[in-house]
């Protein structure tokens, strides 16, 4: 379940839309870096994995 995302809006309005999906230990961060080197000019999505909720 997705808890939250990133928007990276830095590309064009109505170009290419790269969805960046991490894994476990990383964030929403990892790959934009890496995503903005190979898509040059592009808006990217980063979802951020549902936060453990506290023991009961």
């Amino acid at each position: 379940m997705i808890d939250a995302y990133r928007h990276h809006a830095e590309g064009a309005r109505g170009g290419r839309l790269a969805f960046l999906f991490h894994g476990t230990g990383g964030d929403e961060t990892r790959f934009l870096d890496l995503a903005r080197t190979l898509l040059p000019g592009a808006r990217f999505l980063a979802p951020r994995p549902l936060a453990p909720s506290p023991a009961a």
